[in-house]
């Protein structure tokens, strides 16, 4: 942070330097000669700068009065109050040796009680620091921090010498100001590691733009951050520093101008340069490392020019013809994508050929490149999904072998209830069982890869064991976003009486019809759009016309699922009653004794009808 009352100084102008040593610069022009004090306490260099005495007793009297001027000059001392003490006294003691973190580095800070000047040499991986005519009274920090290796003193030559130890390629800097020494301390891997940063920093916003364009998003800034304080300060010398900051070149047009007050702590310099445009009604343009800073008509000016020649040397560019053959997507939306997108220039137009799948273009040679590049964008193959489902009809008894539990139902009236949490059985399924006459509709569950293969295994064993009847099993695969339907039934003859009193004759599907709409999301996972429905003849209920009675069943539902998982669709039951007799032949179908002799038996039995929805996406080779 700079902070200074004008004075003597005209302008402070800082310059980033690279030899010797890589730093910063301030160059502080002076109206007339001066004398300059400095003071160093807590991290701040004041430096008091004063018209010297000579200067102004000579400066511009009036003549005839040059003698005069000067004596009087002379006679009448400088008030004591108005002068800063200076601290010339040297040092009789070493005080204190401190050491804190700045930033990325280790700073030692040696105090005296006096001026303290030292005598200062480098050996090796060794800072030696000899002080004349002191006596050493403060105490040795215990622990030190990379790259400090260690600090010790000792008495050489009538000299009390300290010397830092540190690790090898570690550089350093030594300010002494007064009555303290500072010796800053830079690892190689902290400087290394500082310059990847930058460089990552500064390609970033080179390439990206540090202004949001008007309407859009904020701006995201990613400079370095930096504190300004600045009183009634031209702001070119400003632009310079934040260029210095920055590592842009900069530029500057002849009509920027001003001056400003501000106080910025701990900012993106980013961030400050686009505060101090917006005061000055200022604009800037970005051209690899290099910032134009100019008025903000100028830069509208030059863009509308710009666009102007452009459309000027379009104007006066043949247009050229070229074929772009379409090989996955829909020739005709890529079609109206390019017209959306605008890219074509006043002059082009764009048109299809189904028969062979391509677009023909005809623009400006300079605007092809540009259309390609969108066409080749457009023109990829879509990801597929294959959706695998197996239907199947198990005995309710078979279900509890199973482990079948249900965790998420769908009834007639689209009620929803939670999962019930972990369970150890292969599906989650509620503990409550909805039987046939419960009017429940739809359960649903989840199954991960493995639970998939296990699921597998057990629908083979109960199939082999009699107990579970596998009523399809299709496959089908379909492209990202687009509908998918398995149907599974048959369809039965109805007859109808027309209008005009004839009988026809038409057939209605009873099926099970199930719709799968798979949408692939950016991280892999895949948005399940299903619709399951089923339909059935119920004798329960009368015939209308010939026309018979059906009991139907429907669901719909969006679910979030992974790659080869399943979603398990059940709550469909059926029943079936067998009436059967047995008895001892002959004897049994005696009237009235034949009872004594046979046995009717009547057995109830409810199936349940389930669908395992597994999706899988399909890899390109």
């Amino acid at each position: 942070t700079l902070e200074f009352t004008k004075g003597v100084i005209t302008e402070i102008r800082p310059t980033h330097i690279v030899t010797p040593q890589e730093g910063t610069r301030l160059d502080i022009l002076l109206a007339s000669p001066a004398d300059v004090v400095p003071e160093y306490s807590d991290g701040k260099l004041t430096l008091t700068v004063e018209e010297s005495a000579e200067e102004t007793g000579v400066s511009r009297p009036e003549e005839g009065a040059v003698a005069t001027a000067a004596e009087e000059k002379e006679e009448t001392p400088p008030e004591p109050e108005m002068q800063k003490p200076a601290l010339t006294a040297p040092a009789q003691h070493i005080e204190d040796i401190g050491m804190y973190r700045r930033d990325e580095k280790v700073v030692v800070m040696i105090k005296g009680d006096g001026l303290l000047k030292p005598e200062i040499f480098p050996v090796n991986n060794k800072l030696v620091m000899d002080f004349e005519g002191v006596s050493m009274k403060a105490s040795i920090p215990e622990e030190v921090v990379r790259p400090l290796k260690g600090i010790r003193w000792g008495i050489h030559d009538d000299k009390v010498r300290v010397v830092l130890d540190f690790e090898p390629d570690t550089t350093f800097d030594v300010v002494s100001i007064g009555d303290s020494v500072e010796v800053s301390l830079t690892s190689p891997y902290t400087v290394k590691e500082q310059l990847q940063k930058g460089a990552r920093v500064k390609q970033k916003a080179v390439t990206g733009a540090i202004k949001a364009p008007e309407g859009g998003p904020k701006a995201v800034y990613t400079g370095t951050r930096i504190s300004l304080d600045f009183q009634d300060a031209d702001i070119i010398p400003i632009f310079r520093l934040l260029a210095d900051v920055s590592g842009y070149n900069v530029v500057i047009d002849p009509g920027v101008k001003g001056k400003i007050t501000m106080k910025l702590i701990n900012v993106p310099w980013d961030q400050a340069l686009d505060l101090i445009l917006k005061t000055f009604n200022l604009d800037k343009e970005i051209e690899g490392n290099i910032i134009r800073i100019a008025p903000v008509s100028v830069i509208s000016r030059e863009r509308e020019q710009k666009a102007k020649m452009l459309e000027a040397e379009q104007k006066a560019e043949p247009l050229v013809t070229r074929v772009f053959p379409i090989s996955y997507a829909n020739v005709g939306k890529v079609r109206t994508s390019i017209e959306q997108a605008k890219v074509l220039s006043k002059r082009g137009s764009i048109s299809i050929d189904e028969r062979i799948s391509s677009l023909i273009v005809k623009d400006v040679e300079s605007n092809m490149p540009k259309i390609s590049k969108l066409i080749k964008t457009l023109d990829r193959p879509t990801p597929q999904v294959m959706i695998e489902a197996r239907i199947v009809e198990v005995n309710t008894s078979a279900t509890k072998d199973f482990g079948i539990r249900w965790g998420t139902t769908i009834t007639s009236k689209s009620r929803l209830t939670t999962f019930q949490g972990l369970t150890p059985y292969v599906v989650d399924f509620p503990s409550t069982s909805a039987g046939p006459g419960s009017g429940a509709g739809f359960t649903f569950g989840f199954l991960n890869p493995q639970q998939t293969l296990g699921i597998d295994l057990e629908i083979s064993a109960l199939a082999t064991s009699g107990k579970l009847k596998i009523i399809s099993n299709p496959r089908i695969i379909t492209v990202d976003n687009e509908e998918a339907t398995i149907s599974q039934g048959k369809s039965i003859p109805v007859r109808k009486l027309t209008s005009e009193g004839t009988v026809s004759t038409e057939f209605k599907d009873i099926k099970l019809e199930l719709k799968v709409k798979p949408h692939i999301t950016p991280e892999g996972s895949i948005i399940l759009n299903v619709n399951a429905k089923k339909e059935e003849l119920d004798p329960t209920i009368p015939s209308v016309e010939g026309v018979p009675g059906t009991d139907k069943k429907e669901a719909k539902t969006n679910v979030i699922i992974k790659d080869g998982e399943t979603l398990v669709i059940g709550g469909i039951y059926k029943t079936v009653n067998n009436n059967s007799q047995s008895g001892l032949p002959v004897a049994k179908d005696i009237p009235i004794l034949g009872w004594l002799f046979k046995n009717k038996k009547k057995e109830s039995q409810t199936n349940e009808l389930l669908i395992f929805i597994t999706p899988r996406i399909v890899r390109s080779r």
